[in-house]
């Protein structure tokens, strides 16, 4: 979907009462986009089209774009929402790197919400943010329960080992 797309979809979105919009870029084969400055564009038109709105980029990338670069894609398009799959975000990054990553959103309030992708993730994300990041009550988590498959069916049991962490 090219800018003037995504602008117009946002701007039918609104009117019809949406108050917040999260980011895919993709390119002509629908493959996820991670481009600061692409990001830092379609940031800026929305904001003038739907000023109202809440816009929230993506560092997802399901698989080609290593963790320094999704990292500095959440840092550098000036979102302030940001959603991470922790997963990709800390592949092969001492954890020392992985704070200093969330200290520096937090420090630019930018908002991350984690996209956990199994139970695990919880003690990881425990590990890897700091107390008062995690102790945070605008700590924002989304528990994945389908997968880029076919036929994936999910439900609501499949909740219980997220739910079931402290």
């Amino acid at each position: 979907m090219a800018l003037p797309e995504i602008v117009q979809t946002a701007r039918d979105c609104a009117a019809a009462g949406a108050d917040g919009l999260h980011l895919h870029l993709r390119d002509d084969e629908g493959r996820h986009v991670l481009d600061a400055g692409l990001y830092r564009e379609a940031l800026a038109e929305l904001h003038v089209t739907v000023p109202q709105m809440a816009l929230q980029i993506t560092t997802e990338a399901a698989g080609p774009y290593a963790a320094p670069h999704q990292r500095a894609v959440a840092l550098e398009p000036g979102a302030g929402l940001v959603s991470v799959a922790l997963r990709e975000m800390v592949q092969d990054t001492e954890d020392a790197v992985a704070r200093a990553f969330y200290m520096e959103c937090h420090s630019r309030d930018i908002f991350v919400q984690h996209i956990l992708y199994g139970a695990a993730e919880i003690d990881l994300l425990a590990r890897l943010l700091p107390d008062e990041l995690l102790c945070d009550p605008g700590l924002q988590l989304i528990f994945v329960l389908g997968r880029y498959s076919k036929d994936q069916d999910s439900a609501p049991d499949d909740l219980t080992p997220f739910l079931a962490r402290k």
